[in-house]
């Protein structure tokens, strides 16, 4: 068989801390998690997101299906705010978060309230 016909297997990559990490399979389903927004209808792609990075870098290497732990398939829009609640949520003290909190414009400050209270809703709904 020539060369020109035969079909290289796909691979499938995760970055993980700015890492390629190849993986066996393909770890997208096309359909974002929070939005169910799906590839090719609404968006054109879907990002894997860790919600924690939980190893370090070499042990992923080493082990590449660690590289699925903790995460969520997200379209773009959905991936920044999951940035950006994992930036908030994991290395930031609640002083710091009080401090910038206190420096928002108004109308930040109420749409934080806004969604602070449409948060304690949802866990209050949620089963013990």
């Amino acid at each position: 068989m020539p060369k020109s016909s035969r079909k290289k297997p796909k691979k499938y990559y995760v970055s993980y801390h700015k890492t390629r990490i190849r993986v066996p399979f393909n770890p997208r389903q096309g359909i974002c998690v929070a939005c169910n927004r799906k590839r090719g209808e609404e968006i054109k792609v879907t990002q894997i997101h860790h919600v924690i990075y939980a190893y370090a870098t070499a042990t992923v290497k080493k082990n590449p299906l660690l590289v699925m732990d903790n995460t969520v398939e997200l379209c773009f829009a959905c991936h920044r705010i999951a940035d950006a609640f994992r930036q908030l949520l994991e290395r930031t003290s609640y002083e710091r978060l009080l401090m910038v909190f206190n420096v928002l414009p108004r109308n930040q400050e109420t749409k934080m309230i806004r969604l602070c209270e449409k948060i304690f809703q949802i866990i209050g709904k949620r089963k013990v």
